[in-house]
């Protein structure tokens, strides 16, 4: 939507998978699928809120990561730094209100960048995880026939924290000891 502004309902879910390669102690490598969705019951369009309007805006995405991390071997701050492709859909519903956007379907394939700052434990070979994540994905390519919300550059962010579970090969040097 262009130029609109928070609402009050939004419902929002995300959900990713990655593996990856421990390439030494502070630097490992990863590649993630994920998808995620937004929906916005209640949005205020234009400037002066003229209108109100209800949308859905879904993405799924597909890319690699730089994760680096400190040398903690139970405990350790964490960071990643990614990057790949994502493909955006966004659904407008009909509105009778003035000002209201078209209602239509919109799609497109946009890069995106993925930075993320937390920390991360073993319980034996299960981790655990909790950070901040922050998502700038390019949406100049979202658009439907002349209707082009994000045609400026102005791309989609996005920031959250998260949970994250898994399981690791790689094992502390004081384990690999005993």
């Amino acid at each position: 939507m262009a130029a609109c502004s928070l609402s009050e309902e939004v419902d929002a879910v995300a959900l990713d998978v990655r593996a990856g390669y421990r390439v030494w102690t502070p630097v490992a490598v990863e590649v993630m699928m994920g998808a995620g969705k937004h929906d916005v019951g209640d949005a205020c369009i234009g400037a002066k809120c003229s209108a109100r309007q209800a949308y859905r805006l879904s993405a799924v995405r597909v890319g690699g990561n730089l994760r680096l991390m400190s040398s903690g071997e139970s405990l350790r701050l964490v960071s990643a730094v990614g990057v790949g492709g994502v493909r955006h859909e966004l659904v407008i519903e009909e509105s009778a209100a003035d000002g209201a956007e078209p209602a239509g379907r919109a799609t497109g394939i946009d890069p995106f960048l993925l930075v993320e700052l937390g920390a991360q434990m073993n319980f034996g070979r299960w981790l655990g995880e909790a950070g901040f994540a922050l998502f700038w994905d390019s949406a100049t390519s979202l658009r439907r026939e002349a209707y082009a919300p994000y045609d400026d550059g102005s791309g989609l962010l996005k920031a959250g924290i998260f949970l994250r579970g898994g399981w690791g090969e790689w094992q502390p040097r004081s384990r690999k000891a005993r």
